[in-house]
């Protein structure tokens, strides 16, 4: 199974009411969240956010008009809404069918506001970044004392005890993840490009490459990490001598 992060980027326009959706893992904890949200002004999101007052407007009014429950009306499967350079590498909206129902059991999207969805769960458009310094309540004072126990519970339940977890999330995501607890092997993904005598990494390429691992991934349909290190797209080749078994580095 693979983590990808989501996108700021959204297409909260078109529907897909042919497809076979499914409902989030955690409708309630979205709901409390979307709440607190709700009483906040565009003023303080943007504050809240470090964001462009444009831009708190906007979120304001996704938190005024969200609303339970999930429908093909009002809501959007994960992976086809986002839109930010992870997803222009995947190019969800090309896949087929069989090809979403794949990735539907072998890739899960880390979310601030929804914790963890699969790829063909509704969703209603949102901005809340998983680093976002939200505190819930008089105890819990961060999101990632709201979701990491559920997030890692979600994905012992979901990976069978032998399985791999393959991690094309940013770092601000992966960290919802408690690897102690979580009890499987994990395999990062690295991709960097040439610069003189070294390889380095650039934020854009690597979102965009993570993308198109995750669509290498669900082309081939790959259930083993191993069969990974074949991914080929973009120029991208396996660098054998920065990789081993817990790190995969692809360099072009």
């Amino acid at each position: 199974m693979a983590v990808i992060s989501p996108a700021k980027l959204l297409d909260d326009q078109t529907h897909y009411p042919n497809l076979p959706c499914t409902q989030p893992a955690f409708p309630n904890e979205a709901k409390k969240l979307a709440a607190l949200l709700k009483k906040m002004s565009a003023g303080e999101l943007s504050t809240l956010m470090d964001m462009s007052t444009a831009l708190g407007k906007e979120t304001e009014i996704k938190f005024k008009q969200w609303t339970q429950p999930f429908t093909h009306e009002n809501a959007h499967p994960a992976m086809l809404m986002f839109k930010g350079e992870v997803y222009r590498g995947l190019q969800a909206e090309e896949l087929h069918l069989g090809q979403l129902e794949f990735a539907q059991e072998h890739f899960r999207i880390l979310s601030g506001l929804y914790g963890i969805l699969r790829p063909l769960d509704l969703v209603m458009p949102y901005r809340l970044m998983m680093g976002t310094p939200l505190a819930i309540g008089k105890t819990t004072k961060n999101l990632y004392a709201f979701w990491t126990e559920k997030i890692t519970a979600h994905l012992n339940d979901s990976l069978d005890k032998k399985g791999v977890l393959i991690d094309l999330a940013s770092a601000e995501y992966f960290k919802s993840i408690d690897l102690k607890t979580l009890n499987r092997k994990v395999v990062t993904c690295e991709f960097r490009q040439k610069k003189g005598n070294d390889y380095v990494m650039v934020n854009t390429y690597a979102k965009s490459a993570r993308g198109k691992m995750a669509r290498f991934i669900i082309d081939n349909a790959i259930t083993k990490a191993d069969d990974c290190r074949a991914f080929n797209y973009d120029s991208y080749s396996l660098l054998d001598a920065r990789s081993d078994d817990q790190r995969l580095v692809f360099v072009r």
